[in-house]
Formats: C-alpha cells, sequence, structure tokens
C-alpha cells in the first residue's frame, strides 16, 4: 500500500492508481472539509432557508455541481483523480434529486435543479485550465 502516490493540495486526494485502496479511503476520510464545502453547507443552507422558500410557493435551489459527479462520465476511463472531490460533488448532485422529489411530493412549490457552469478560470485551476477566457 506504501507505493501508492498520493498528493494532497487544497484539501484535494489525487492518486495516479485505478484501485482504491485503504490508502486512499483514509486520505478521503481526512478530507472533511470539501464534503462539508460541497455538501453539507448546501444542506444547511437549504435547511436555513426552507420555511422562507415555502412562504413563496415560486422559490428556486440551484446547487453548482460538476460533470465529474456523474456516474456515468467514470465508465471506461482511466484512474479517477479528484476522488474526494468527485464524491462530494456526486452527494450533492444524489441530494437535489432526492430535494426534488420531496418538495413535488409536498406541493411546495419550491423547486430546484443542479448545474455544472463548466470551466471557471481561477487562480487554483491555472495549472491545468485549457483556456484562461481572454477575449
Amino acid at each position: 500500500m506504501s507505493n501508492v502516490p498520493i498528493a494532497q493540495s487544497e484539501n484535494t486526494a489525487v492518486t495516479s492508481s485505478s484501485d482504491i485502496t485503504a490508502k486512499n479511503v483514509l486520505v478521503i476520510a481526512r478530507d472533511g472539509a470539501k464534503f462539508s464545502r460541497h455538501y453539507k453547507g448546501p444542506f444547511l443552507a437549504i435547511k436555513h432557508f426552507y420555511p422562507a422558500l415555502q412562504r413563496n410557493r415560486q422559490s428556486k435551489i440551484i446547487n453548482i455541481s460538476s460533470d465529474v459527479a456523474s456516474m456515468s462520465s467514470l465508465i471506461g476511463k482511466g484512474p479517477g483523480r479528484s476522488l474526494g472531490y468527485r464524491l462530494s460533488k456526486t452527494a450533492l448532485s444524489q441530494f437535489t434529486v432526492s430535494l426534488g422529489r420531496e418538495f413535488r411530493s409536498h406541493d411546495s412549490g419550491v423547486t430546484d435543479d443542479a448545474i455544472h457552469p463548466r470551466w471557471v478560470p481561477t487562480a487554483i485551476w491555472g495549472f491545468i485550465c485549457p483556456d484562461d477566457m481572454d477575449v
């Protein structure tokens, strides 16, 4: 297990191995900040504001997800990267789907969706972003 290369950067677990080993899982388990940012934060915000959203009856919740959260995007691909990020965004996407079903079953008038904004060039992505969007 010690030969699995692991690099940590900005709370992200990256591995060059396609196998999920016990070591990978431990790295991800330590990465609670990423999961909190991408899943727990939106969950708590929606929980807090839900009474106000219900009063409006035309409220919309838009969660920012990512195309890496798609299960179909992993089929037939090489080694996964940024596993912690992928897992947190997958959790957010599944939460969004479940929440929408819950809203509809109670006729709350609140709708939700998850979107993928594509590449957003920021300093953190500068080393891999294909375009700096100069126009």
